[in-house]
């Protein structure tokens, strides 16, 4: 992969930081390099989903599934390349036919962990981007792993933690993300378990509880359900339209449809299964079709 210095004002995301930062660390960075190219922001949310690197299979699943949602639902997803809940993500937003933004704590030639170094080149083939503001060649810190929470948080318009314990670097970020007057949600954890620990207490100390991937997009985007069927309905076809023009403001059973429209019957069946499991139309117990 060629990596290139990045100019911070040709970004998809432009003055990301509060520049009177009470916290010197949560300066915007003076320069980025990258992998590959930023999506290109145009209506597009954008989401940072991080947490523990040593994960429990639940925390794994909410954090792959929840990021394959988001990107089949035109989200961006950003994440930090670490072990655990970011590499979920990464691979749920890239499963999802989305776009991926992974924020390094390591110089920009340095892909760490290198396990993940296959993770990054599908995130770069897949149109996503590798980013750290640490230049090629330049020392590894470990603090640096800390303070790269600021992007990955400033990326984003909210940030979803998904298992965390009380000393996670997690925690960093969503102080981070609290700052930046990003919206902060947090998976609600097992009460038995440590690692669950440090998300529980976020949830105490304000953070909103995230409820589920459908929930979550009602609270980003309150209309996207009104914009996908919108959507559904200029690529259903025309023997759809026709259904869906002939059942506008009232109900009728197949034969009456399919005799109004003037279409074979059995074609007509088989399009109201699949406006019905679209979540379009619904039928009642007299076999009558109407608006879901």
């Amino acid at each position: 992969m060629k990596y290139r210095r990045t100019d911070l004002s040709e970004q998809f995301l432009q003055n990301l930081y509060n520049e009177d930062s009470k916290h010197w660390e949560n300066k915007p960075p003076k320069e980025l390099w990258q992998y590959g190219n930023f999506p290109k922001r145009v209506d597009k949310k954008v989401v940072a989903i991080v947490g523990s690197r040593n994960c429990t299979d639940y925390g794994k699943n909410i954090a792959y599934k929840t990021a394959k949602t988001l990107a089949e639902h035109g989200f961006v997803v950003v994440s930090g390349l670490a072990y655990g809940i970011d590499s979920f993500a990464h691979r749920g937003c890239i499963d999802g036919g989305g776009q991926t933004v992974a924020v390094l704590g390591t110089p920009i030639d340095r892909i760490y962990p290198v396990s993940n170094y296959s993770l990054a080149q599908r995130i770069v083939e897949t149109g996503g981007a590798i980013i750290s503001e640490h230049a090629p060649g330049s020392k590894v810190h470990p603090f640096n792993f800390i303070y790269r929470n600021r992007i990955v948080s400033g990326l984003a318009d909210a940030l979803i933690i998904v298992e965390a314990s009380d000393k996670s670097g997690t925690i960093h970020t969503a102080q981070y993300a609290v700052e930046q007057d990003r919206e902060l949600y947090v998976v609600p954890g097992d009460i038995n378990r440590p690692m669950s620990s440090g998300a529980n207490r976020l949830i105490m100390d304000g953070g909103q509880p995230f409820l589920g991937t459908d929930w979550f997009m009602d609270c980003m985007d309150p209309l996207w359900r009104t914009k996908e069927k919108k959507q559904k309905k200029k690529t259903l076809g025309a023997l759809a339209d026709s259904i869906l023009s002939f059942l506008s403001g009232k109900s009728a059973d197949a034969g009456s449809i399919a005799e109004s429209i003037g279409q074979d019957l059995s074609k007509v069946l088989v399009q109201l299964s699949l406006l019905e499991l679209d979540g379009t139309l619904c039928s009642d117990s007299e076999g009558k079709w109407s608006f879901a």
